[in-house]
């Protein structure tokens, strides 16, 4: 049995879960919000989450007077409430809720959500939104905690300056919060009634200010909204772990809203993760438990996988596990790609072959005369090595994407490094 709690409890959503269509009247959205901040992270399966009717008030500042009813009704209404997931190929429709229990004159209720949500809801790894249950409680207008958690979930792409922008077409954002043509029909009255009271409490009650709105239009009718975000710190968030000036502003706002005692090293491999989608949390616990050098040939492995077309989506749940299993270790026994490592070992192979010392001579002298060249004409060279060596190279785009984080010239690297070289020669260059 698990008790739903009133501390700084965090929710946790798939991001599946997020953009799905449902329309949920405000009791309802405050009761699931305050069940889904009492899953841990850890767990594997849904409990009977016990809610205490006293809890309830005190959490969203309400009269008990006749609440034990409305959570009844709330409560009724969930299992018959519908989530429709659209797919590609496919439409999943699940309930919210399968199972409820009325403790008569406890002012308790007992209720388990239903299985099918599972995997929207549990043991979360990426691609998910997460924030504080105290960041909605305050609202009052019933499409605030829905367009919220829209924003909430690109927040992660704020520039340095911790802004950013989320597109709706409008046929998509009233698909999304459950609200059909028939209902504020005439778009003022959609911008009146439901757009702008959110966009007040948005900025008001939570750690999301909305700047702006734009309205974009498709002949004389407007089509599309595009919302403008600044991200806020609270007061413990304000501790901004010091991290290198090159480290991508997105994986900077990850940093920024973990606890200060959840906060680690920043590290290339942990910016490489988080760039391939992995959350800052998981490429930790992976930098923690796994070699760089494991890391990278899985990483490398991945890309390559993706590049041949063999996987086709949640591409950080699979590096995940290439990761776990060390299929590039395995691949590397076999025949599938030149990951990083092997890489390296043939690059030292092709020198020992070719005479060593004449071959590092000669290497040294071409990379001297590149670097007097003028630097267009260095741009140059390199930007004709890329279009014509390294554009099907899974391993040379992992290590440009590394280059870009570290701050370092893609060339300066020994692997790379030995094919451009190689490329200037062959082509007779400098």
């Amino acid at each position: 049995m698990q008790v739903v709690k009133l501390p700084e409890n965090i929710i946790r959503k798939s991001n599946e879960l997020v953009v799905a269509c449902h329309k949920l009247n405000l009791s309802e959205q405050r009761l699931l919000v305050l069940l889904t901040s009492a899953i841990s992270p850890d767990d594997e399966d849904f409990k009977d989450y016990e809610l205490r009717v006293s809890d309830f008030a005190e959490m969203f500042n309400l009269e008990l007077s006749g609440l034990y009813v409305d959570l009844q009704n709330a409560a009724q209404s969930l299992m018959k409430q519908q989530i429709k997931f659209n797919g590609d190929n496919e439409v999943e429709v699940i309930n919210w809720l399968s199972y409820i229990k009325y403790m008569k004159g406890s002012g308790i209720v007992k209720l388990r959500f239903d299985k099918a949500l599972k995997p929207y809801l549990l043991q979360l790894k990426s691609h998910y939104t997460q924030y504080k249950l105290s960041s909605v409680v305050a609202f009052k207008c019933q499409y605030s905690m829905r367009i919220y958690e829209l924003l909430k979930m690109e927040a992660f792409k704020a520039n340095k300056r911790g802004q950013f922008e989320r597109f709706f077409e409008i046929s998509e954002l009233r698909s999304i919060l459950g609200v059909d043509d028939k209902v504020y029909p005439v778009f003022a009255d959609f911008k009146r009634y439901l757009i702008e009271p959110a966009m007040r409490e948005v900025t008001k009650e939570t750690d999301l200010t909305i700047d702006d709105i734009k309205y974009g239009k498709t002949g004389r009718k407007i089509t599309n909204v595009i919302f403008v975000v600044t991200t806020r710190c609270s007061d413990d968030e304000k501790k901004v772990l010091k991290t290198d000036q090159n480290t991508k502003p997105e994986v900077h706002r990850l940093i920024e809203a973990l606890p200060p005692d959840k906060k680690s090293e920043v590290c290339p491999v942990i910016n490489s993760l988080v760039e391939f989608g992995i959350s800052l949390p998981v490429a930790n616990t992976i930098k923690n438990t796994h070699d760089v050098e494991k890391i990278n040939r899985n990483i490398a492995y991945t890309v390559a996988k993706k590049q041949a077309g063999e996987i086709k989506r949640n591409f950080a749940g699979y590096l995940n596990s290439a990761i776990e299993k060390d299929y590039g270790a395995a691949a590397n026994q076999g025949s599938l790609f030149d990951v990083v490592s092997s890489v390296a070992i043939a690059t030292k192979s092709i020198s020992r072959n070719n005479g060593e010392k004449n071959e590092k001579d000669k290497m040294k002298q071409v990379l001297h005369d590149f670097s007097l060249l003028p630097q267009d004409r260095q741009e140059e060279i390199q930007n004709e090595f890329l279009a014509r060596c390294c554009k099907s190279d899974a391993a040379a785009e992992l290590i440009m994407k590394q280059s870009k984080i570290d701050g370092k010239s893609f060339y300066s690297y020994p692997v790379i490094e030995f094919r451009l070289l190689k490329f200037i020669i062959d082509n007779k260059i400098c």
